[in-house]
């Protein structure tokens, strides 16, 4: 939305408006699970861990989001989700989707703390 406004304001001869970026504050120190992987990404099989993350893709109608989770052994995409909002569904989708289509027991389940990874469900 900003981009929009300064790319017009620019064309107009007028000064961009200013960007505000909100930020979102971590959760308490006891809400966090513990750190298995401890930044440790070297695994000897499939499905022992899996790392997820989300980024946005600028379109012509806006910003669409997607959500990926790869497998770190084989280094493949195992679940993805996309939606027009980063919402913790939105992962939960790209994990449901690694669940349905691997037999991963006893995988270990990565990722930062970003927006939509600190919901409760997730």
């Amino acid at each position: 939305m900003c981009r929009q406004e300064a790319r017009g304001a620019a064309d107009s001869g007028a000064r961009p408006a200013r960007c505000v970026m909100a930020r979102v504050d971590a959760p308490d120190a006891e809400t966090l699970v513990s750190d298995l992987v401890e930044r440790d990404f070297t695994v000897s099989r499939p499905n022992a861990l899996w790392v997820a993350d989300a980024t946005y893709i600028a379109t012509w109608e806006g910003f669409l989001f997607l959500a990926v989770v790869l497998d770190v052994y084989s280094r493949r995409v195992v679940g993805w989700s996309m939606g027009a909002r980063l919402v913790t569904a939105l992962m939960l989708d790209g994990l449901d989707m690694g669940l349905g289509q691997r037999d991963a027991r006893d995988v270990i389940h990565d990722s930062d703390h970003g927006s939509g990874r600190c919901g409760r469900p997730y």
